[in-house]
């Protein structure tokens, strides 16, 4: 199933970007090469939800490190949707470019949507069912903001280690303005609720996500924290 899962993901994205690039010979116009950038950071998500279950099965602590990058960089998978703001560009091939942002926009909700299932799987090694979708009713809220400020006030997901206080100040300005905040809850929840919906339709289609055993967070906290302390007692004896 994971094979398949990952042809399915990677063809489309093929698809995508093979759709981009007939548009880039045909036209001798860069302008669209950038689905292909926001398409990678889509990818990435994806990327990251994998390595964390790997790391967890390996009792690696950088697990939660893992889990940081995924959730910083989740909103980018449905950003792709808010590029059809594009189709007023000058230059627009109206039908073409509706299908091409629209390839895009589901390999990268795709991407999303499958990373958030593999973070789910391990929530629910930790937390009961009802505490685990409760982690993912706040992940795709936070998601759904996201997207709005990468998209409104065009920050990128690294920022929050470059640029941390410009990005506080900004942020901090915005929301004491009535009507930027009331903008920003609407769009946070809207892209929020369409995240939550769609990945309750994949839900639906996998199943719900078997795990062969449960741990408390505490105890697999020490659990990472013993294994270098053994590991460094063997050594010495």
């Amino acid at each position: 199933m994971a094979d398949k899962e990952r042809r399915l993901l990677y063809a489309l994205a093929l698809f995508s970007v093979l759709m981009v690039m007939a548009r880039i010979i045909y036209t001798l116009d860069l302008t669209h090469a950038y689905l292909i950038w926001n398409l990678l950071l889509a990818w990435l998500p994806y990327i990251f939800s994998k390595q964390a279950v790997r790391y967890y099965e390996q009792k690696n602590g950088l697990m939660i490190g893992t889990a940081f990058l995924w959730i910083l960089f989740l909103p980018n998978s449905a950003y792709i949707i808010t590029d059809f703001i594009h189709l007023n560009d000058p230059g627009t091939i109206l039908w073409y470019d509706i299908l091409l942002i629209f390839s895009f926009s589901l390999s990268g909700l795709l991407f999303g949507l499958f990373s958030i299932y593999n973070i789910h799987a391990l929530l629910v090694r930790f937390f009961t069912g009802r505490v685990s979708w409760f982690v993912i009713f706040g992940m795709t809220g936070l998601s759904g903001l996201g997207i709005y400020v990468g998209r409104f006030f065009r920050w990128n997901s690294w920022e929050v280690f470059t640029q941390p206080f410009r990005l506080i100040h900004e942020f901090w300005v915005a929301i004491n303005d009535p009507y930027m905040l009331r903008h920003i809850l609407l769009f946070s929840a809207l892209f929020g609720m369409f995240q939550v919906f769609t990945y309750g339709l994949l839900y639906f289609v996998k199943g719900p996500v078997v795990v062969n055993e449960k741990i408390s967070f505490s105890a697999y906290l020490v659990e990472i924290l013993k294994k270098p302390l053994l590991k460094k007692v063997s050594f010495r004896n």
